[in-house]
């Protein structure tokens, strides 16, 4: 599933691409991809960052966010510099892909915004959290600020997001995903937009 939405991402957007792999196994067929090097880095488009979570101690907090939480800041961490050649960093969760979503992300890097969203009602107190990003520079110190709070990704996210003034954040159209990209959530459910 993961190699397939790759491979989608690498065939149909033009972003350089940062697989974070917490397993330590290593990602699945990487080696089988084309990946096309960019002029502006002359550097592979893909970068694979591996290590096992489980020789770590993950942060306080809910499962799976603490997971992630760990992961993403040991990648804050550990590949700081390779995160702040970029103008917009979005983490996205692997599994996915929604046609709309490169042409999306494009605009929100020609934004002023220092951070992208997805869609989400802001009635419901926590954001989606399949997709959130900063500015380069930000997106360290909104792994970190995320530290600082409780509960799960979705409200953390919602609680850093919501204090920021609206024009500090980029919020995404609703994308629909199409049936045959459509994939089960840990949850069980299947999400039919993005």
């Amino acid at each position: 599933m993961y190699a397939r939405a790759l491979k989608w991402w690498i065939e149909n957007s033009s972003f350089d691409l940062l697989v974070l792999d917490s397993s330590g196994r290593g990602v699945p067929r990487v080696a089988e991809l084309q990946v096309p090097r960019l002029a502006q880095f002359n550097v592979p488009r893909l970068h694979v960052f591996s290590f096992d979570q489980r020789c770590c101690k993950p942060p306080p907090g809910p499962k799976p966010t603490n997971w992630e939480l760990l992961a993403l800041s040991t990648l804050c961490r550990e590949r700081a510099s390779l995160l702040l050649r970029y103008d917009l960093v979005v983490k996205v969760t692997g599994k996915y892909r929604v046609p709309g979503l490169p042409a999306a992300l494009e605009a929100a890097g020609r934004s002023r915004a220092r951070y992208v969203i997805q869609a989400s009602p802001r009635t419901i107190r926590s954001n989606h959290c399949e997709l959130f990003g900063a500015r380069g520079k930000l997106f360290g110190p909104l792994i970190a600020e995320f530290l600082e709070h409780t509960g799960s990704l979705e409200k953390r996210l919602y609680v850093v997001v919501n204090g920021q003034p609206e024009t500090a954040v980029h919020r995404l159209p609703l994308l629909p995903i199409p049936k045959e990209f459509r994939v089960v959530r840990n949850n069980g459910s299947v999400m039919r937009d993005f």
